[in-house]
């Protein structure tokens, strides 16, 4: 026995060709096994080959041959070799190999035959029963991938909405004010205008992040001065 890809398949299937002659002895008769089996994974690897022995029991020489065919034509199936003379009392070992790899098979059965046919070199008599037809049974088995993912690892960069209030960063970049507008831009706050402690008017206040939980300075070059500063609603302007 032999192992193929986690199947148990029988390697060695002989064949016995007893040759036919006129010259002394009885003629001979073609005896082969019904079928060969073999199965392999989708993609291969290519099982091993398998090996049909021929033996001459005649007393005249044999000459051999064998040809493969496959039911949807494909060639999954060779033999070699194809023609061999066998001395009386000797034997021949031929090579039955199976191709799913460079054929592509996909999943399922595919059948086939083997066909051999023996003769007497120094009659030309056939063999009895030649020429005899093996059937051939591949099944190629179906194979998968699977992907799985770990999300342990998979964080997030902001914290989840609590529902509540907490204080945010002091503005260290400019002095405190009153009346100012505070514009949400959808990623930051933009302060502008308004009047300190003082009650002076003030222009540009900073902006806040809050994802950082930090200010920043806002750009200052053609900003309006803080005595034409309007309060405004709405998407900010860039």
């Amino acid at each position: 026995m032999h192992s193929s890809l986690g199947k148990s398949v029988v390697v060695v299937s002989a064949l016995l060709l007893l040759a036919a002659c006129n010259t002394g002895g009885q003629p001979g008769e073609l005896q082969v096994p019904a079928s060969i089996q073999q199965e392999v994974n989708e993609g291969g690897p290519n099982p091993a080959a398998r090996t049909v022995v021929v033996t001459n029991s005649g007393t005249c020489e044999l000459a051999l041959s064998g040809t493969v065919a496959t039911a949807d034509g494909r060639p999954w199936v060779s033999l070699a070799p194809s023609n061999a003379n066998v001395a009386p009392g000797a034997n021949v070992n031929l090579s039955l190999s199976f191709d799913v790899v460079s054929t592509s098979l996909l999943p399922g059965n595919y059948v086939g035959t083997l066909t051999l046919t023996g003769t007497c070199t120094a009659t030309g008599q056939a063999a009895r029963g030649s020429p005899k037809t093996v059937a051939l049974n591949l099944r190629v088995t179906a194979i998968g991938a699977a992907i799985a993912v770990d999300t342990t690892s998979v964080g997030v960069d902001t914290n989840p909405v609590l529902d509540q209030w907490r204080g945010i960063a002091d503005n260290a970049l400019y002095t405190g004010r009153t009346g100012h507008t505070a514009v949400w831009t959808g990623r930051e706050m933009w302060i502008f205008g308004g009047q300190n402690s003082a009650s002076v008017a003030q222009g540009v206040g900073g902006k806040y992040d809050p994802l950082v939980d930090g200010w920043a300075n806002m750009p200052t070059a053609s900003a309006p001065s803080a005595a034409r500063a309007t309060p405004r609603s709405g998407p900010a302007r860039r």
